[in-house]
């Protein structure tokens, strides 16, 4: 499915926008400030119910106005359609699908998958785990129907875990040991077969992108070749010190590299910009290939920090994912758009959008 339609209204400095799309290619040009970047957020809203820019949804509903929502029309191959529409406040969001009332964000997830490369995708590689946790997850998330169930098992069974750390009590802990360490063994295999299929596109992307070699390094969290509940009942000791679990899937880490070693440290900005596009890319066709679901792209800024060479490497491998792509730039002219055959063009300012026909 692809989003042919956009109704947005309260989404930061946007005038009320109603937008028939492409199936292919959007371009979204205008000036700085402009709004481009607020369009792409408001798109995003519609499969995450967050903002990929803060996390405080205040900052995104527009000043003066109480609330935001945006409806987006879905079509399929066969020609169905299905309205998603989300609306939040400063406490509240409702979310229907096809005019049905949903409360879980991820049902929106699943009928709107959306990946972001932005200006700031050097975070993956320069912030902390969480932030790579979070990118393998996104994958899992749509190709192992179980691994959000099990996460969540997981997750609450740490916290449980923790607070007989916190509270002292030794005499429970063989019983919680054995119930985090089952569960946690199954999250990594799930997370190990999900890197032995996004691997091989990443490598293949990174050369295409780079013009070298690229690799990632999977850091399960804990001491590897180890089981997980032998670790826990070694280092109970210094948990109960600390009061929290030191070793689990809750503590892994992904390395990338480059030839010349780890990309956070060798790779220039923009060559680190490519690097995580690749491997969001990765993800996207391996969630193709894997559940025949097309991933909708969200590019922000795609000329920052790349020179022309680059951008027209970026924009074919875009093109060759045949997935719904929406692309925003200063100018029009700095995005190589030859080969596209489904292709609309917008202009912003001052928060006003319009096709450019």
């Amino acid at each position: 499915m692809h989003l042919s339609e956009v109704d947005i209204q309260g989404v930061r400095n946007l005038h009320e926008v109603r937008l028939s799309l492409s199936s292919g290619l959007n371009v979204i040009a205008g000036p700085n400030a402009s709004g481009k970047t607020s369009l792409l957020e408001a798109i995003g809203l519609l499969s995450t119910a967050r903002s990929f820019r803060t996390p405080r949804i205040a900052r995104v509903i527009q000043h003066g106005q109480s609330a935001l929502q945006v409806v987006g029309k879905l079509t399929g191959s066969a020609g169905r359609d299905v309205r998603i529409g989300l609306r939040r406040e400063a406490s509240r969001t409702l979310i229907r699908i096809d005019g049905e009332p949903v409360r879980q964000g991820s049902r929106l997830a699943r009928r709107f998958p959306v990946q972001v490369i932005t200006p700031a995708s050097h975070e993956l590689l320069e912030q902390g785990p969480k932030f790579r946790r979070r990118f393998l997850d996104w994958g899992l998330f749509h190709v192992e129907q179980g691994y959000h169930a099990v996460w969540q098992d997981y997750m609450r069974l740490l916290r449980q875990r923790n607070a007989v750390l916190r509270l002292g009590d030794v005499r429970q802990l063989d019983h919680w040991d054995r119930l985090l360490a089952e569960k946690g063994e199954v999250l990594d295999q799930m997370r190990r077969r999900h890197l032995e299929g996004l691997v091989p596109l990443f490598q293949a992307h990174g050369v295409q992108l780079l013009e070298q070699a690229v690799d990632v390094t999977y850091r399960c969290g804990w001491e590897s070749g180890q089981a997980l509940h032998a670790v826990l009942e070694a280092g109970r000791e210094s948990d109960l010190r600390r009061g929290f679990t030191q070793a689990g899937p809750h503590r892994m880490d992904l390395v990338f590299r480059g030839e010349a070693g780890a990309a956070r440290e060798t790779l220039s900005r923009g060559q680190q910009k490519l690097i995580v596009a690749a491997a969001r890319l990765a993800q996207v066709q391996l969630v193709d290939r894997s559940v025949g679901v097309k991933t909708v792209l969200l590019v922000d800024d795609v000329a920052a920090e790349l020179d022309r060479v680059r951008r027209e490497r970026l924009m074919v491998l875009l093109r060759s994912l045949e997935t719904q792509v929406f692309v925003t730039a200063t100018e029009a002219e700095l995005l190589p758009v030859a080969g596209w055959e489904a292709l609309k063009m917008f202009h912003v300012e001052r928060g006003k959008l319009a096709e450019v026909v």
